[in-house]
């Protein structure tokens, strides 16, 4: 499978199901096909001014609340199965960081109510549970990123995968819904 493609498929996915309900943004589509607002690369980057020495992490999708640059979730997405240093790199890389840009131009805003989530094909459970342990005692407040406090980390197969995404796609949209009501 080409690299990418089963991210795309999905966050096309994704997109058609939550329509008005969240903007899908996404990383590896073809803007001609899928809408030049909707592609581009979403990027965690640290300091002052976005340069080159300063991106920490490409991330795949980002679900962004409709009229809007909040985000509700942050998507990694391992196409093939990952080792405990890449998906740690693939959080860490974000959460290190004091922005996330989209297209190098639109800043997308975090606060603790954005899940990151990051997902590998196939891989140890063992290895997973162990993560999202450790992930869950440490909170680091050092970086504007780091006040994403909902990180997941789980496993995939292509038969489960929209289902986990929209699952927590409906829980963060949820979230959001009931912080502005209060």
């Amino acid at each position: 499978m080409d690299n990418g493609k089963l991210t795309a498929d999905v966050a096309r996915k994704l997109s058609k199901k939550f329509g008005t309900r969240a903007e899908i943004l996404f990383d590896h589509g073809d803007p001609e096909k899928d809408g030049k607002d909707q592609v581009g690369v979403i990027r965690s980057w640290f300091g002052d001014k976005l340069a080159r020495d300063f991106l920490l992490a490409d991330v795949d999708i980002a679900v962004v609340l409709p009229n809007s640059n909040q985000v509700l979730a942050l998507v990694e997405i391992e196409e093939s199965s990952a080792s405990p240093k890449t998906l740690l790199g693939d959080v860490f890389a974000t959460l290190f960081g004091d922005h996330i840009i989209f297209q190098g131009k639109r800043e997308l805003l975090v606060d603790e109510r954005t899940t990151l989530i990051v997902l590998s094909r196939g891989g140890s459970r063992q290895v997973i549970t162990h993560l999202n342990k450790i992930l869950a005692s440490q909170q680091n407040e050092q970086t504007k990123n780091s006040c994403i406090h909902r990180i997941i980390i789980d496993t995939f197969d292509k038969s489960n995968l929209e289902q986990k995404l929209t699952r927590v796609i409906e829980d963060a949209i949820a979230n959001q819904q009931s912080k502005i009501k209060n």
